[in-house]
């Protein structure tokens, strides 16, 4: 019911913007959650006979009730996962402007990456971003409703660039080794190996991966820290395709050297992933009333994005 006014006006503009620039062939289908899912169109080869119909079908989307984002979220990826082989790029487009008041979404299977737009002030930022991180996807916070069409244009250009799908990133570390912690989002460890997903990349897209290791640091010198192997298919087809690259580490006895191999761009990186962590630290302490720790938990998040 939040969305009634110019915030549901510009959702039935964005759907009919996204309409126009799939391209024929393209399978879409449109579902609307409030206290239940109603499947505005079901799934739908676009073409010059079912294009209208779909963009019709869009300005059929109105606001009521409440924000059942699990449902909306799960018959999204219900439909996107029963697409045929020959579909290999597969986007679920998630719009709300309010809090999953019925039940929270718990991620994703099946290939499917969720593009999260969150409209307003309100969103609920936890869910969509969550949403968007579990399954590679993306997330965008639109200040004012008359975005979304320009946003939903954006995607669809990226997703028209896409060169790879079902891709992810594993680091082997070298004997001697051992990997600590994946801090980037999404990671896991097993086994001493770092996994880390990524679904599809689009051309000219740039992925960084940040893990924490313990390495030998008895003898000076050079040696290998790990094998990173980007594992991936390419789009209609089914066999996986590997690259691979040696990462190395410099063990040094001078203090002057160590500091120059700093690189600002990582700890611009390390300083981001502290605060957020420092962020949701505080966010804790805060729901647990302890308003002493979480001050001290947001002056550092603040002292860390400063450096940053």
């Amino acid at each position: 019911g939040s969305m009634s006014g110019a915030k549901i006006e510009h959702a039935r503009l964005a759907a009919s913007s996204l309409l126009e620039t799939l391209s024929d062939g393209d399978i879409v289908s449109i579902y609307a959650f409030s206290n239940q899912v109603t499947e505005i169109a079901p799934p739908t080869v676009v073409g010059p006979n079912t294009r209208t119909s779909l963009m019709t079908r869009a300005q059929n989307l109105y606001a009521a009730g409440g924000t059942n984002m699990y449902g909306g979220v799960s018959m999204g990826i219900q439909r996107v996962a029963a697409a045929p082989p020959s579909h290999t790029v597969r986007r679920v487009v998630l719009i709300s402007d309010g809090h999953a008041n019925i039940l929270a979404g718990n991620g994703t299977e099946h290939g499917v990456q969720v593009t999260g737009i969150g409209v307003g002030l309100d969103y609920d930022e936890n869910t969509l971003g969550s949403l968007a991180v579990r399954s590679s996807g993306r997330l965008y916070h639109l200040e004012h409703p008359m975005q979304m069409a320009s946003i939903l244009e954006q995607e669809v250009q990226l997703l028209g660039r896409t060169v790879a799908t079902n891709a992810f990133i594993e680091i082997t570390p070298a004997p001697g080794v051992r990997i600590l912690e994946g801090v980037s989002m999404g990671a896991t460890v097993q086994d001493n190996k770092l996994r880390v997903p990524i679904g599809s990349i689009y051309a000219g897209q740039r992925r960084e991966v940040l893990f924490r290791a313990q390495v030998d640091t008895r003898n000076a010198g050079s040696r290998r820290l790990a094998n990173a192997q980007l594992v991936y298919e390419t789009p209609g087809q089914h066999q996986a395709q590997t690259q691979e690259a040696v990462l190395r580490y410099e063990v040094t006895r001078s203090a002057s050297d160590a500091r120059n191999s700093i690189a600002p761009r990582v700890q611009t990186i390390v300083g981001n992933v502290q605060a957020a962590e420092a962020e949701r630290q505080a966010a804790v302490a805060l729901n647990s009333n302890d308003r002493a720790t979480a001050d001290r938990h947001y002056q550092f998040a603040e002292e860390n994005l400063v450096q940053a």
